[in-house]
């Protein structure tokens, strides 16, 4: 993948939850979830995962594909930026479980405060609160 995408951002093809401890919530997406997680080993080590299951059975072909396509880029597009305004991308995980699933996880620089939705939506009174 990682030659497909052209971007040295490293795709493992392997079930990560045993390198994560502790992860909570931080965002619904239509394809999937954000969460914040700690790396384990690390105390100071903290991640947002973007986390997208492309069910076997539930998601057409097509959602499927588009979801993957849409992936892709994002992982193409924060493999090549490197800006301190731009959240950065450490590595990505794809593998698929027991029951068909297809799991794709993009780890990436976690921000503290709130999201950059959040901050758009809302305006920066919000932030001004923290």
């Amino acid at each position: 993948l990682r030659k497909e995408l052209h971007t040295s951002v490293e795709i493992h093809n392997r079930d990560p939850t045993d390198l994560f401890t502790g992860s909570k919530l931080v965002a619904e997406l239509s394809g999937g979830t954000i969460v914040a997680a700690f790396v384990k080993g690390d105390v100071s080590g903290r991640a947002a995962i973007k986390q997208l299951m492309l069910s076997s059975g539930e998601t057409c072909v097509e959602e499927r594909a588009d979801l993957v396509k849409n992936f892709m880029n994002e992982v193409y597009s924060l493999g090549h930026s490197h800006h301190p305004n731009v959240v950065e991308l450490f590595e990505g995980y794809a593998w698929d479980d027991d029951q068909g699933n297809r799991h794709v996880w993009m780890v990436m620089e976690y921000m503290t405060y709130m999201s950059l939705t959040t901050c758009l939506e809302e305006g920066w009174r919000k932030w001004d609160a923290h």
